[in-house]
């Protein structure tokens, strides 16, 4: 139960973070290489962990099987993707990238100011 928790929690956060960012670093795609993803995530977050949701969330499915080939993946692009689906968009199966954009630009207001509020201390600390 706690992993199911904090899985959906990591793939809200991985949801809420990386696409702008792929956007600022190789612009508005449909998918993104598996490179892309991994330099965005790994400049974003501490370490690797659950870097197979950020693949199957913003790579093609072939790019996927690929990557997890090499790292030994134990779910398959389908098996991730649903869990995205169900923790990011009440289970609908066929978000792409723009769904993750639109769901950040329907961002609530506490969340906006939370964000606004966090760039502001950033800014004061000298980030």
């Amino acid at each position: 139960m706690l992993d199911t928790f904090q899985n959906k929690a990591s793939i809200k956060n991985i949801a809420r973070t990386i696409p702008r960012q792929l956007i600022k670093h190789a612009s508005k795609k449909t998918h993104y290489t598996a490179k892309e993803v991994e330099f965005v995530f790994l400049k974003q977050f501490e370490s690797a962990t659950n870097i197979h949701y950020a693949y199957a969330m913003f790579c093609a499915a072939g790019i996927y099987t690929e990557v997890a080939n090499k790292n030994n993946f134990q779910a398959t692009y389908k098996e991730l993707r649903s869990e995205v689906s169900d923790a990011c968009f009440e289970g609908w199966p066929h978000f792409n990238f723009d769904s993750f954009l639109s769901d950040l630009d329907d961002t609530s207001l506490p969340e906006t100011i939370a964000d606004v509020v966090e760039i502001g201390a950033d800014f004061l600390k000298g980030l």
